[in-house]
């Protein structure tokens, strides 16, 4: 081969190394992007799913379980309440 012929594989060889650099321009804006939203997400999981910890999961579970027993303790105390002051009124009135 002569220089004459090797003329446009150099210049296509020069195209595609721009090409080459635009392309690694633009992984390393993304990888650039992605970094700190991968902390996010990894950092919103662990809040989310405890990772190891109480995460916000386990803390709404266990708020639902304090609530619904709170809910029964309650009903059962208004129940008492109830047979009692009703026996009571039902003892004084039969007093007299």
């Amino acid at each position: 081969m002569q220089n004459d012929d090797m003329i446009p594989i150099y210049s296509r060889l020069d195209r595609l190394e721009a090409k080459l650099d635009q392309i690694v321009e633009a992984l390393t804006q993304q990888v650039t992007i992605c970094g700190p939203s991968r902390a996010k997400l990894e950092s919103l999981c662990n809040t989310v799913y405890g990772n190891g910890r109480d995460g916000l999961i386990t803390r709404i579970d266990r708020v639902e379980t304090v609530r619904r027993v709170a809910w029964h303790v309650a009903a059962v105390t208004l129940g008492l309440v109830s047979a009692i002051a009703g026996s009571l009124i039902t003892w004084l009135l039969g007093r007299t």
